[in-house]
């Protein structure tokens, strides 16, 4: 039967090797793309309540400028309250995106903008009344925007909460998920030189040889044609002296 040229066998060693990794590496692929999901979804819970942060903090700024300003009735802290009420639709568009995956969590973000919704309303009626009637006419408005500020405090507490538990559980994830990529590099390398060893080993040795025998016979080739070449430069040389002695070739050759 006749065997394979060199590169033939190497080619068919090479693809051998890939279809015996070809279900570790998919497997080793599909685990690394879940690694970075899960560093993904750390990093989302840790925006997450960062944003809740920040929205209760733009709400305490919020609510101290309309205090100073019931206290003071200097406008000046109107503005430092609209200041911090006009950064709030981007917090929640953050926070909905954020949330996208997660209907418990989008439904809460859906009941806390509503609540803040309705306390920057009573911002704006409790500020009406004191600019109307005074500050002891505010007083019923001021206690009903308490309570909903209580209500704005509980689903912001359970919301954080329910995001930092989910961090807790994906936090170790995504700490292992950082050494998957490269020693998954190191596994593909390693069983790529192990497979090649193991079921081709006597092949690569075949195609060695082969390409070894192949350039001697080149090399051999060579020296022959150079030496037929040599011997017709002689003789085509014998045969011009030979034609100016005026003597047959026959001699010169000889």
């Amino acid at each position: 039967m006749r065997q394979g040229t060199g590169w033939q066998i190497l080619l068919r060693s090479l693809v051998g090797v890939m279809a015996v990794l070809a279900v570790p590496g998919s497997l080793i692929w599909y685990d690394v793309m879940q690694s970075i999901k899960e560093v993904k979804r750390e990093q989302q819970s840790r925006q997450i309540v960062a944003r809740l942060a920040d929205l209760r903090l733009l709400l305490h700024r919020a609510e101290s400028g309309q205090r100073s300003y019931f206290i003071s009735g200097n406008p000046v802290f109107i503005g430092q309250r609209n200041a911090a009420l006009a950064e709030l639709p981007s917090i929640f568009e953050r926070l909905h995106n954020l949330t996208a995956d997660n209907a418990g969590q989008q439904q809460r973000i859906r009941e806390l903008h509503h609540a803040v919704n309705r306390q920057i309303d009573i911002f704006g009626h409790s500020q009406e009344i004191y600019e109307a009637q005074g500050f002891r006419a505010a007083q019923p408005v001021l206690k009903n925007g308490r309570k909903v500020q209580a209500v704005i405090n509980k689903i912001t507490y359970e919301t954080r909460t329910a995001e930092k538990n989910m961090l807790h559980v994906r936090k170790p994830i995504a700490q292992h998920a950082d050494i998957k990529p490269p020693a998954a590099v190191v596994w593909i390398a390693t069983s790529t030189i192990f497979f090649s060893h193991l079921l081709f080993g006597l092949r690569w040795k075949q195609v060695v040889v082969q390409a070894m025998h192949r350039l001697q016979q080149a090399l051999q080739q060579a020296v022959i044609g150079k030496k037929i070449i040599t011997m017709w430069a002689n003789k085509q040389r014998t045969a011009q002296v030979c034609n100016k002695l005026t003597l047959p070739a026959s001699i010169g050759a000889t």
